[in-house]
């Protein structure tokens, strides 16, 4: 079971910030938003896990844009939408540090646990608890889709036999 302080994120935008070389991920929380930096080293490995999660054939047949997927939008621009602006300050930022996964009856829950920036750039900090999103295997199809967008719109490449040599705990913990 997933630890109660993680808060439960409503909706989700996924945006590739070619400035950061960072994957963008917004959380809309029921009161608040929050903001996190996910690197190459975390998202290539999720974006491997998530292969191995969903079937395959889901994820040829769902596209990106279907209107069914409510907790996952993609921006419409190619500049960062307005929520990642520099200019407000207004949600905190955290730089992704492990996913968890956890199965569940009706689909998948993935929480993100992070470091808080910029004080974690200058004062040790513990790892924080971010946000959790329950996901059915439809909508979890169609994230692994749009992170596979946006990992290629990074161009991040993977060198041969780099996922193959990540070992996947019982527990899904990625870090």
């Amino acid at each position: 079971m997933l630890n109660p302080s993680f808060p439960v994120a409503e909706q989700i935008q996924l945006q590739y910030s070619e400035f950061e070389d960072r994957l963008i991920l917004v959380a809309r929380l029921k009161d608040a938003g929050v903001k996190v930096l996910m690197t190459r080293r975390l998202g290539l490995p999720l974006l491997a896990q998530l292969y191995k999660l969903v079937p395959t054939e889901t994820e040829l047949v769902l596209p990106v844009h279907s209107s069914v997927l409510q907790d996952v939008v993609e921006p419409q621009s190619k500049h960062l939408p307005e929520s990642v602006s520099p200019k407000q300050h207004t949600d905190p930022l955290f730089l992704a540090t492990k996913v968890d996964i956890q199965q569940k009856p009706e689909g998948y829950v993935l929480a993100f646990t992070g470091l808080s920036l910029p004080d974690a750039m200058f004062k040790a900090q513990p790892h924080q608890p971010v946000f959790a999103i329950p996901f059915n295997t439809a909508k979890l199809s169609q994230f692994s889709g749009l992170l596979a967008q946006q990992i290629s719109h990074a161009n991040w490449q993977r060198s041969e036999g780099e996922l193959d040599t990540i070992e996947s705990p019982s527990s899904r913990v990625l870090h």
